[in-house]
């Protein structure tokens, strides 16, 4: 007999990719926060730099994949140490 077709992906892949998408939208969240309180004068220099477009997609993008790697590696130890 014929197995299902299994769709969507593997419990553990969905896991991983839940705290990624978490983790992306807290670093989007922190990275908003700092250009709109101007903290260390980031809303200053995004102001009067001559690229604002790619200078955002660099400080948003690099805040949203290091949040989500930490969340996505917070996760695996956690759930590492569920199965303790």
């Amino acid at each position: 007999m014929p197995r299902p077709m299994q769709t969507g992906f593997p419990p553990l892949v969905r896991f991983l990719l839940r705290n990624g998408a978490l983790g992306a939208a807290a670093g989007i969240a922190v990275a908003g926060g700092m250009i709109a309180t101007d903290a260390a004068s980031i809303g200053t220099l995004f102001a009067t730099t001559s690229a604002p477009y790619i200078a955002g997609a660099l400080f948003f993008g690099m805040f949203a994949f290091t949040f989500a790697s930490l969340a996505m590696a917070t996760g695996v130890i956690f759930a590492v140490m569920a199965l303790m």
